[in-house]
This record gives C-alpha cells, structure tokens and sequence, in this order.
C-alpha cells in the first residue's frame, strides 16, 4: 500500500553574473533611477506595492545582464522600457487570471 514517491531535482547551474558591471555600478543605477522608474510603473499599475515589485524585477533584470550592459548604449532608455514591460506584464498576467477565475465562476 504504502508507494514510493521519488523526487527528481534538476539543479541549473548559476549563470556568472561577476563579470562587466560592479554592484558599486548597479547600486549607482539603483540610487539614479529607481525614483523615475517607480513613477513610471505606478502610472501603469495605479498600485504602489505592484509597482514597488516592478521596479524590483527591473533591476533584477539589470543584474541578469549585467555581463553584456555595457553594450547598451542608453542604459536609462532600456530601464525605461524593462520597467515598462515588466509593468504591463504584471497587468496581462492580473488579467489573464482574473480572467480564469471568472470563468472558473461562471461555468
């Protein structure tokens, strides 16, 4: 009766994000943008917790590609329209469960 269950567990290896931008640089970002960024996703969202959350995920996205952010030749343009991006999926995301939901509801 009693079965066995295993689990099997891929481990990804961690992407090298120690090379081309410093986090004394990435912390220089932060501190320049994020006040313009966080107004920019709450314009979107209307909601400041989900635009906190934006801006976070833009940053994330900063440290993700740190290794090729200085080919980017306009580095407050492209955090601009990560966070916009970001911002507009959390949007098509809400919607697209609340979505669900309605129909979960209505059948």
């Amino acid at each position: 009766m009693g079965g066995n269950i295993t689990l099997a567990l891929s481990v990804r290896p961690r992407p090298d994000y120690s090379v081309s931008v410093s986090v004394q640089s990435i912390e220089t970002l932060v501190d320049a943008h994020s006040k313009h960024l966080y107004s920019i996703a709450f314009f979107i969202l209307k909601n400041p917790a989900d635009a906190e959350d934006a801006v976070q995920e833009t940053f994330l996205r900063v440290v993700q590609h740190r290794a090729t952010l200085s080919e980017i030749e306009d580095i407050e343009a492209w955090l601009r329209n990560t966070v916009c991006t970001v911002s507009t999926s959390m949007i098509m995301r809400s919607f697209d469960l609340n979505q669900s939901r309605e129909i979960r509801n209505f059948c």
